[in-house]
């Protein structure tokens, strides 16, 4: 009883206290979870690369085949332009050969007219392919005919002359001719020695069946003189054509070299002297007279005699004249093509300046040897 008295006050000192207690809140958040520590090595996930599906780079696009340029068609060749050459001539390995025997004999060629043609040019190079000459023929264009001195070329070189037939719309034909020139000594002809066959032939017999060589008359004896005698020739060393440089003492009228009288006066058969220094010859008034003539000739014979230059006294300055002057010019080149050569042109020097008459016409000279029609 005792024992159930005890429990029952301890129950109510219990209740007494908790009736004076304050009361403890209640939160109605959820509890926060206790965190726990984890490892101390980098927790982040290691990521990890997916293989590529295939190259980064965009796949080239297939060339596309281009179409193939069709070929440059060949040019249609010009119709071919026929070309007869003048003169002693023989024909090598498809070279004409030209002989001359002075320098003043025409070297010419002349060819066919061509329908429409307005105009010819025509082209002669050397060996190396310099131009020598070259020219538009307009006139007479009925001509069709070239015509230059042989001295206008050298012995032995190779030249080749080119034709072209022009219109205003363009070239309607060309022909092309090689050549070269012999100089003729002797009278020999152009197809070698007297007697010997052609083709290397010694003119004995006719083999080949070719024909038969004509006997000359005389047979030849090894170790036997032809002749009881020898000739001594003339011992004349000047170049054909050329004079002897020896000048005339006193006064002339018209200039005299080595007995030989040239074309060069003065107005009015004044007389004058000459005077020589190496390859320059000077030529002086007698009087006061001051206009010299000189001819084309004249100045070529002094050229192949060794004589460069003429120094002419005037009544002012002296004039030189070169003694082979390279004329130049459209209008020389006309009178070229007409056949003119240096024989045909007549100079006047005076203090002024040269001037050149040819076919009825006359021509100032530029200090370039230009020829200009007054």
């Amino acid at each position: 009883m005792r024992r159930i008295r005890r429990c029952l006050c301890v129950i109510m000192a219990c209740a007494a206290c908790a009736a004076f207690a304050e009361p403890v809140p209640v939160s109605t958040a959820d509890p926060t979870p206790e965190v726990t520590a984890g490892p101390t090595a980098d927790t982040t996930p290691e990521v990890t690369e997916e293989p590529t599906a295939g190259p980064t780079t965009p796949p080239t696009a297939e060339p596309t085949a281009e179409p193939t340029a069709e070929p440059t068609p060949e040019p249609t060749p010009l119709p071919a332009m026929e070309i007869t050459v003048e003169g002693d001539f023989r024909l090598e390995d498809g070279t004409y050969v030209i002989t001359f025997t002075s320098p003043e004999d025409p070297v010419a060629f002349a060819w066919q007219a061509v329908e429409g043609a307005d105009a010819y040019s025509a082209e002669i190079t050397d060996g190396s392919g310099g131009i020598v000459y070259s020219a538009i023929l307009d006139e007479p264009l009925e001509a069709r005919r070239l015509s230059l001195p042989a001295s206008a070329f050298e012995a032995d070189g190779g030249y080749t002359l080119k034709l072209q037939a022009l219109a205003v719309d363009g070239t309607l034909a060309e022909g092309r001719l090689s050549f070269r020139l012999v100089h003729k000594e002797g009278g020999m002809p152009p197809g070698g020695n007297p007697g010997r066959a052609p083709g290397g032939g010694n003119g004995g017999g006719n083999p080949g069946g070719g024909s038969p060589v004509e006997d000359p008359g005389f047979k030849v004896t090894p170790g036997v003189a032809l002749t009881a005698s020898h000739s001594s020739g003339s011992k004349n060393m000047l170049l054909y054509g050329a004079v002897a440089l020896e000048t005339e003492d006193g006064a002339q009228t018209e200039l005299v070299l080595g007995g030989t009288k040239l074309e060069i006066t003065m107005d009015d058969g004044a007389g004058f002297t000459a005077a020589l220094d190496g390859a320059e010859l000077t030529l002086t008034p007698a009087e006061g007279s001051a206009v010299w003539h000189l001819s084309g000739l004249a100045l070529k014979t002094l050229s192949l005699s060794g004589v460069e230059s003429l120094r002419l006294v005037t009544d002012g300055p002296a004039v030189e004249v070169l003694t082979a002057p390279e004329l130049t010019g459209a209008e020389y080149a006309r009178l070229c093509a007409r056949g003119y050569v240096s024989k045909d042109y007549t100079f006047s020097v005076t203090a002024e300046g040269i001037t050149a008459a040819v076919a009825d016409a006359v021509y100032d000279i530029t200090e370039n040897y230009e020829l200009v029609r007054k």
